[in-house]
This record gives structure tokens, sequence and C-alpha cells, in this order.
């Protein structure tokens, strides 16, 4: 699979065409203080993707991150449930002070069994309890799969400060060389962590971490464009996509045209289950055969 960083920048340039798709950051009521905060992109991209939602008119950029709304976050980039309620042991819980009934149950199973998050002792998870950037940026180390670099980091000195080495290797001192606090300001991690913070740094692991990437449920097609008929655009393999979706996506990709113009030529396309929003179009390799005439595709 292509690198994710390259779906996530067509994002921003995709037309979301169904009626039951997630409005993107744009339609938060308070815009302004998400541009303010300079996150915007990711909380934008995070929203489409419906990793990240606010209270269905605003965002609350400002607000401090809670436990629960970390547990939902991590839980879904690590399994690539995007969009997708994730039902992760959810008739019980692993906390007394959760109900099995409370919205982020699952996510907060899910993340405390796969040691992304812990409890806060007695039992409790404490779930509207709030979190310190440094703990922010633990919490996103675990869930990207770099907690082998802490340990080595820990095998040569362990600071003063608890979070130091973790902060180190969130910041790229590990193998993969990783920046999951690329564009994030921090002047005190002991500070809360802002939504509109822990977006920006949940935005740098879905950026730069394959192996959460490849999870992430997309579908990928490469044949010839068949027909266009009916606002879908059909492959010769079976695959069905949204014509406007794809007409987007193709002008994001820098293809000249429309779907109509790639008749007969081989495409690869890489799409969401309901096949509405296109993470990219590409010409295929084989597609070196054809040739671009009057804007259209000829072979």
């Amino acid at each position: 699979m292509r690198n994710f960083k390259k779906f996530l920048a067509l994002v921003l340039a995709m037309l979301m065409v169904s009626a039951c798709a997630v409005s993107v950051s744009a339609a938060y009521a308070d815009q302004a203080a998400i541009d303010a905060t300079g996150y915007a992109e990711a909380v934008e991209v995070l929203s489409a993707l419906q990793v990240i939602a606010g209270d269905g008119t605003n965002f609350m950029p400002n607000d401090t991150l809670t436990r629960a709304a970390a547990a939902k976050i991590a839980a879904m980039l690590s399994t690539g449930a995007a969009g997708q309620k994730i039902e992760w042991k959810s008739s019980t819980s692993s906390f007394t002070d959760v109900d099995p009934a409370h919205w982020g149950n699952a996510y907060i199973n899910y993340a405390s069994q796969h040691g992304i998050m812990d409890g806060i002792g007695g039992g409790k998870f404490a779930p509207d309890a709030t979190l310190s950037v440094a703990e922010a940026i633990v919490i996103a180390v675990k869930a990207a799969g770099l907690r082998a670099d802490v340990a080595k980091l820990d095998e040569i000195a362990k600071p003063a400060f608890w979070a130091t080495n973790w902060i180190a290797v969130a910041n790229g001192d590990n193998a993969k060389g990783i920046d999951l606090t690329a564009n994030v300001t921090v002047f005190d991690y002991t500070a809360s962590c802002t939504r509109a913070m822990f977006a920006q740094i949940a935005y740098n692991m879905l950026n730069k971490v394959e192996k959460i990437a490849d999870g992430f449920g997309l579908e990928k097609a490469s044949a010839k464009v068949v027909s266009v008929a009916d606002g879908k655009v059909t492959l010769s393999d079976g695959s069905v996509i949204g014509l406007e979706a794809f007409n987007a996506a193709m002008a994001a990709a820098g293809i000249e045209g429309t779907a109509e113009a790639l008749k007969g030529a081989i495409v690869t396309v890489t799409y969401s289950a309901d096949a509405n929003v296109i993470y990219g179009v590409a010409l295929d390799s084989n597609a070196a055969a054809y040739t671009y005439a009057d804007g259209k595709i000829a072979n």
C-alpha cells in the first residue's frame, strides 16, 4: 500500500457527496477558534475520517482533552476503524466508574486491554478527567507501537521527569524516525492538552505510521473504466464508484478531464467502503500505453 500521506493530502480536496458523509471542520460554528489554534488541517482531516467530532455544532478546540476522548481516538487509530463504532467487549466494563452504556466504554476497554491507557487505580478509569500534554504524548507513542524505543532509552538513562524519554521518542528519536509532535507547539508538558492539540498529534500518527494506515479498511481497485452512467463509474473488476467523488479525486490528483475521458484506461482507485469518498485515483503503471489527446485518454 502506498504511503497514506498521499491519501491524506487528497482528503482536503475531496468532495463529500454522500448524504450521510460526516461534515468536516469547516462546518463547525467555532471554525474561527479552530483556525486560531494552528491545528485546523488536522481537525479537518480527522473530522472527515470520523476519528474526532464535536458536539454537533462546535468542536471546542481549546477545551481540555478528556481521558475518554483520548481513548476513542487512540482505539480508532490503532484498529483503523475510522467512522465505525468499535464493539470491543462493549457489554461489560473494565472499570467500576465506566458504565457499560457509557459512549466511550468500548474504546476505553480496547485502550486499556491493549496497554495504550491505564486506569487511575482502585479499579477506576476517570473518563471525564483531563490529560496533560505529556500524558497525551505517552498515549500517542503507545498507540503508534513505539514503546520498544522508549524502553531502549530507559536502558541508557531515566531522567528526572517521568515522561522525558516518551517525549524524545515522540519527537522523532525512534527507529522509524516518526515525529508525532510535528507542528505541535508546547511550552509546558505538564499543562493541559487541548482537543485541537491532540488532533494534531493524532494527525501526525495517521500521516506517518504505515502500520496504522494499512489498517484503515480502504478498498483498492486496479482495473479498466468500462462505463460511466447514472452517476456511477464501473470498473472491469465490478467495482462501482460514485461519479462525483471520482471526478473530484481525479482533479485533486491532477488528472485531466472527467471519468468519461478515462473509459478504457486502466486506473487504480483507493476508496472508502461506501464508495462515496475517494482517497486516490491514479493511472495504473500499465497506462503508459495510453496517451492524452485533447484532454482524453486514447490507446
